[in-house]
């Protein structure tokens, strides 16, 4: 039976029974019938090129049809004498088959890896078609592999990383070293390095550990420009060289390179130590037109002094010095003999850094100095005003610059007094224009024609004269004043004759004696004072009370005359003059004048009658029978007393006239004695006492003694003889006598009765104090009168005995119109 031909066929079953019966055909069975095995139409070897370690040399094998693969068949190859493997990998069930050997360490074939001509199936590997099963064919023709070069040796690190001219900048006038110190402010600089034996390799430049790019080898050199602006700051360069196999070497030694793109303004330059040569060290002010100038800046940098004019005109660039030492200072001190010097006038002096890397900074905040090299010029001297000067009187030149100046030490002008020389020394003015020299006139220093001065300031040692804006000397000589009329006297004048009270200044009571106008006790607060001071007319008194200075007068005509302008506080003062020259020389005081100032005199107390004065009953009721009564009282030592009487029924005071105090009591008593005074009217009167002490003061009047003038005298009104009728012995003959007022009895008044030829007397029995008197007669039995007794018409007195009014203590009236007394009979 001949097998079926390749192609597809559809089977069909028909079942012919037992009987012979043929069933139609079953369901057809699609077959395929393919005896064809799967063959190597294609073999690529790896790529021609330089493989390095772990680099994948692939053998890709494609068949004629899809293949399956089993386990892990494999393709030799040899890498320089060693049989290596590579391995299936991927493809099974595709036309295509890869084979991969991964280059290990130590595989190196520099003539070209060779392939075997066949696939090799180790134990349990298969490569079958997929369609039909068969084992695929094993065997191709090699391909060339002679350019297939494996590499793993690295390559050797490049030389150290540079940078190239031009990317290591600097500023134009530092020195070629900088050039060379990898501080550059290119910020994509370019790098440079050899690599020996590694042409058509490449160099990968890093920043560390970042990659910034690479660069091919020629030459054995290569030259990478970063294509990244790198910030500023320290970077770490390195390269590494990648062989042609793209092994890479070590990397080269860093390349320590800092990007510096920015630099600070520097701190604001300063004048050095002694360069502000004013007085104020700190005003800027110079008198150097080439000043020293210092500041800081960054470490080992440049530092370019430009000065720009304040006030116009184009800034100028100084130079450039470095910075030094371990503070960073600069200091530009003109190093340069050929540079100008700054013209005067106000400049804005800044400072700009430029540091290694050539950057340049913002100016740094400007220093205003003022350059000054003027010096002060000597305008005006004055010379003590013309005149007379004495002893400790100070003699004052005053020197006047063109600018203010500033004073050390003592500076001197000579002055020539007599024919001493005398040094005006300096006093005041240091920091201003004017400066004031002073000499002050010594005892004994005398120049009737003048003193001289010296036609310069001397300058003792340490002694300076500098302007006080710019620090320089100033002129010292200058035209000498006119000095003739500054007069030198240190001779003193005499005493002055004492002082006086001036005519009116010495005041008195008017009516007092004319010595008291010479008691130097006054009233006057202001008095003037008068005296001599011969032959020194046209200098001056000075007046003083105790030690203080009242004022001062003129004289002249050789005497003086000085109103006291304050008043003077009541008390002693003790007052002297002493004269004070036209040269100022004072001489000694003169004899004290002792003055009592008195302006208050005290009321006196109240004044009292004199003893007898007070003529009532009652000694002390104030009423008197006298109408030039006696008064009495005290008030202060050696004044007088007024004495005034003031009707109190109304009527003007009269003033009864002054009597002076005396004796140690200071007691007074006024007794009438000008015999022309009128008495007082009766009436009731004030009287008050007024003191006027010696200075003429009047106190206000004392407290009044109130008085009573009554001169009247009791009158009798009536007189009552006993009643008519008979009279036996024991009978009592009473008479009653009625008074015009109240009367006092002393001792036993009686009124005479005749009865019968015999004369009784009827005595004084009551009634004193009241104006009714009873006279009492007690008849005796002798006493016989038929036809009526008779009665005296007057009221006998005894001795010792009196009838007086109880008020005034005038005698009262004793005659009387005797009353009828025939009816009264007396029968003892």
């Amino acid at each position: 039976l001949l097998p079926l031909a390749d192609g597809r066929y559809d089977i069909a079953a028909i079942t012919i029974d037992k009987a012979g019966n043929t069933s139609p055909p079953s369901q057809a069975l699609g077959i395929t019938v393919d005896t064809t095995i799967p063959d190597i139409v294609a073999v690529v070897a790896p790529a021609a090129g330089l493989y390095r370690e772990a680099a994948p040399l692939d053998v890709v094998v494609t068949y004629s049809q899809a293949v399956a693969v089993t386990g892990v068949p494999s393709i030799d190859l040899t890498i320089g004498s060693t049989i290596r493997k590579a391995t299936y990998v991927s493809g099974s069930g595709s036309t295509t088959l890869r084979f991969r050997y991964v280059v290990a360490k130590g595989d190196n074939d520099a003539d070209g890896i060779a392939l075997a001509a066949a696939i090799t199936l180790p134990a349990g590997a298969s490569i079958r078609s997929v369609a039909n099963g068969n084992a695929a064919r094993l065997t191709f023709a090699k391909p060339d592999t002679s350019t297939v070069i494996v590499d793993t040796v690295a390559p050797l690190a490049p030389a150290a990383v540079a940078l190239a001219a031009g990317s290591d900048s600097k500023p134009e006038f530092a020195p070629a070293a900088l050039a060379a110190d990898r501080i550059t402010n290119v910020t994509t600089p370019t790098v440079v390095g050899t690599a020996a034996g590694e042409n058509g390799g490449s160099v990968q430049v890093f920043d560390g550990a970042v990659l910034l790019g690479s660069a091919t080898i020629a030459g054995d050199a290569w030259s990478f420009a970063v294509p990244k602006t790198l910030l500023d700051g320290l970077h770490s360069l390195t390269a590494k060289v990648t062989d042609r196999a793209g092994n890479v070497g070590p990397a080269s030694a860093p390349l320590a390179v800092t990007i510096d793109t920015k630099v600070a303004a520097p701190s604001k330059p300063y004048l050095a130590p002694g360069q502000d040569t004013g007085l104020n060290t700190a005003d800027g002010v110079t008198g150097r037109n080439k000043p020293v100038l210092k500041g800081t800046a960054e470490p080992s940098a440049f530092v370019r002094i430009v000065a720009t004019p304040v006030d116009g005109g184009n800034a100028r660039d100084l130079g450039v010095v470095p910075t030094t030492g371990t503070t960073n200072a600069w200091t530009f001190a003109w190093a340069d003999a050929t540079l100008l010097p700054l013209a005067d006038g106000r400049y804005d002096i800044a400072a700009i850094t430029i540091d290694k890397a050539g950057n340049a900074s913002p100016p740094s905040p400007a220093l205003r100095i003022t350059v000054d090299t003027t010096i002060p010029d000597i305008v005006a001297v004055v010379a003590p005003p013309a005149g007379l000067y004495r002893a400790a009187a100070p003699l004052d030149v005053v020197v006047t610059f063109s600018q203010a100046v500033a004073v050390g030490g003592v500076p001197a002008i000579d002055l020539t007094i007599g024919s001493s020389i005398r040094k005006a020394t300096y006093v005041s003015g240091s920091g201003s224009t004017s400066l004031r020299f002073r000499y002050v006139v010594a005892k004994g220093d005398n120049d009737a024609d003048g003193i001289a001065l010296a036609a310069a300031i001397t300058l003792p040692t340490g002694a300076s004269l500098r302007s006080v804006a710019n620090g320089n000397a100033a002129r010292l000589t200058f035209q000498k004043p006119d000095t003739k009329a500054v007069v030198i006297d240190t001779l003193a004048p005499l005493a002055p004759a004492a002082v006086a009270l001036a005519a009116g200044s010495d005041s008195k009571p008017e009516f007092a004696p004319a010595a008291l106008a010479a008691d130097r006790i006054t009233s006057v607060t202001t008095p003037t004072l008068a005296g001599t001071a011969t032959g020194e007319n046209g200098g001056t008194v000075q007046v003083f009370d105790g030690s203080a200075l009242l004022g001062s007068a003129t004289i002249a005509g050789n005497a003086w005359s000085f109103a006291v302008p304050k008043a003077l506080v009541d008390g002693l003062h003790t007052l002297t003059a002493k004269v004070t020259d036209r040269a100022g020389n004072v001489g000694p005081a003169s004899a004290p004048l002792a003055v009592i100032i008195d302006t208050k005199v005290a009321a006196p107390p109240k004044p009292s009658l004199a003893p007898g004065q007070d003529t009532g009953l009652n000694t002390a009721d104030g009423v008197t029978a006298r109408n030039k009564p006696i008064l009495k009282g005290t008030a202060e030592p050696s004044a007088f007393v007024r004495i005034v009487a003031t009707p109190v029924g109304g009527g003007a005071a009269r003033d009864l006239g002054v009597v002076p105090t005396t004796g140690t009591t200071n007691a007074w008593t006024f007794a009438w004695a000008d015999a022309t005074l009128l008495p007082l009217a009766d009436g009731r009167y004030d009287i008050a006492a007024i003191t006027i002490d010696k200075a003429g003061n009047t106190s206000p009047p004392s407290q009044a003694l109130g008085i009573t003038v009554d001169t009247t005298i009791p009158d009798i009104v009536a007189v009552i003889a006993p009643s008519d009728g008979l009279y036996r012995a024991a009978a009592p003959l009473d008479v009653v006598v009625t008074f015009s007022q109240a009367v006092a009895v002393t001792g036993v008044p009686s009124i005479d009765l005749t009865i019968g030829s015999s004369v009784r007397k009827a005595t004084y029995v009551s009634g004193s104090g009241s104006t009714t008197l009873r006279f009492r007669y007690l008849v005796a039995k002798a006493d016989n009168d038929a036809d009526g007794i008779a009665m005296a018409s007057t009221i006998a007195l005894p001795t010792g005995a009196s009838l007086r009014s109880v008020s005034s203590g005038n005698a009262a009236r004793l005659t009387f119109q005797k009353p009828d007394t025939k009816a009264v009979i007396v029968k003892g």
